[in-house]
C-alpha cells in the first residue's frame, strides 16, 4: 500500500470530520448571507424578542426598573445608556456552530440530539445572563461595557461551548459499540 493511501486510511475519521465541517461552514455562509444576517427575518426577530423579554424579566425580578425600545432592540436599566441586541449578539451563529459540531463528529444520533438540546438551552441561558450583566455594566460602569462585551463574554461563551463539546466527546463520541 502506498504511503499516501496509508496516511489517508490512518486519518480517515479526521478527514471525514473536516470534510463535514467544511460543508457545514459553506452551508452556514450561504444561509447567513442570503437570509440570516438580516435583522428583519423571522428567526432574528423571534430570537431577539425572546432574549429581550427574558433579560427584562430577570432584571425586573432583581428589582430594577427597565426600558425597552422594541423598534431598535434597545433595552436596559432605566437611567442608563442600555444596549442594542444586534444580529451578531443574539447567539444564532453560536447555536449553529454548536450543532454543526455534533453533525460532524462520530456518535449516536440520540446522544447528539440530547447534547444539542441541552447545549442550546445552556447557551441561551448564558446569553440572557450575559445581557443582564451587560445591563448592569451599562448602568454602573459604562466605560467597561465595550471590553466586557467584546472580550470577557465572548471568551466565556466559547469556553462553555468547548466544555460542552469536551463532555460529549469524553462520554459518547469514541465509545466502541
Amino acid at each position: 500500500m502506498s504511503g499516501a493511501k496509508q496516511n489517508i486510511l490512518q486519518y480517515k475519521g479526521l478527514l471525514i470530520f473536516l470534510a463535514k465541517a467544511l460543508i457545514l461552514y459553506f452551508i452556514w455562509q450561504i444561509l447567513w448571507y442570503s437570509y440570516l444576517n438580516n435583522p428583519n427575518n423571522t428567526v432574528n426577530i423571534s430570537l431577539n424578542e425572546s432574549l429581550k423579554s427574558s433579560t427584562l424579566m430577570a432584571l425586573q425580578s432583581l428589582g430594577f426598573d427597565t426600558f425597552n425600545n422594541n423598534a431598535e432592540n434597545h433595552l436596559g436599566i432605566t437611567d442608563s445608556p442600555g444596549f442594542i441586541i444586534g444580529v451578531p449578539c443574539n447567539g444564532l451563529d453560536l447555536f449553529y456552530l454548536y450543532i454543526a459540531f455534533f453533525i460532524a463528529v462520530p456518535g449516536k444520533w440520540k446522544s447528539k440530539l440530547f447534547f444539542s438540546i441541552i447545549g442550546i438551552f445552556i447557551i441561551y441561558t448564558f446569553n440572557v445572563l450575559r445581557l443582564v450583566l451587560l445591563a448592569l455594566i451599562s448602568k454602573y460602569h459604562y466605560d467597561w461595557f465595550n471590553f466586557h462585551h467584546s472580550y470577557t463574554f465572548t471568551l466565556l461563551m466559547y469556553a462553555i461551548i468547548f466544555l460542552l463539546w469536551y463532555f460529549y466527546l469524553k462520554k459518547y463520541a469514541f465509545k466502541k459499540t
